[in-house]
């Protein structure tokens, strides 16, 4: 591990040295279909941690990682022959919840650094990182001792907007008056039998 290389790992950890209060992860074979997978796992972890706001964000920070360890490690035809899948690699997909952020995290077995293309506008490819850069806090990559490489994003939980009571506010929508009055009777009957009913509370 080169000194950069061990830089970019303290400062991860120092970053997460906190212990998340849960985490939420799923080994995947290295395959297109991992992509999909990586983020139903995301809109199901963010919705049950409560965090239904950020999962937009959290679908394609995930896809993109996803997509890049398939890419560097895996098999990207979409229909590969057996003899393609012998040595098959794996990916993890991990969501690790603290106070105030989520970190979105992918490993795979190849130790090559990310790198982040010139984004420009007739690009195909090669826009994953960049996409990741506009949407995460903070992103980075380390290699654990287990081997291969992690890339991680940060996304920062948004605070609610909360009331004096405590609670978060609802967004209103513009006020409309109601589409049709109720309507108002006048039956002696009627209003003698509320009458005699309300004298007998």
């Amino acid at each position: 591990m080169t000194a950069t290389q061990e830089q970019r790992a303290k400062r991860t950890q120092t970053m997460t040295s906190k212990r998340p209060k849960t985490v939420s992860g799923l080994t995947l074979a290295a395959v297109p279909t991992a992509v999909s997978c990586a983020r139903l796992l995301a809109r199901w972890t963010f919705k049950q941690w409560g965090l239904s706001r950020m999962v937009d964000d959290a679908e394609l920070v995930v896809s993109e990682l996803a997509t890049n360890a398939v890419k560097a490690t895996g098999v990207m035809d979409p229909k590969p022959r057996w003899t393609g899948l012998r040595d098959l690699a794996l990916i993890r997909v991990g969501f690790l919840l603290f106070e105030d952020s989520v970190i979105v995290e992918v490993w795979d077995r190849d130790k090559t650094p990310p790198i982040v293309n010139d984004v420009t506008l007739d690009l195909e490819n090669g826009r994953g990182l960049f996409i990741v850069t506009e949407l995460c806090a903070r992103w980075n990559y380390y290699l654990p001792t287990t081997g291969g490489k992690v890339v991680w994003g940060r996304l920062d939980i948004p605070p609610f907007d909360y009331t004096e009571h405590g609670l978060p506010k609802r967004p209103r929508g513009p006020w409309s008056p109601p589409s049709a009055t109720a309507g108002v009777t006048s039956d002696p009957d009627v209003l003698r039998r509320v009458a005699d009913g309300l004298r007998d509370l």
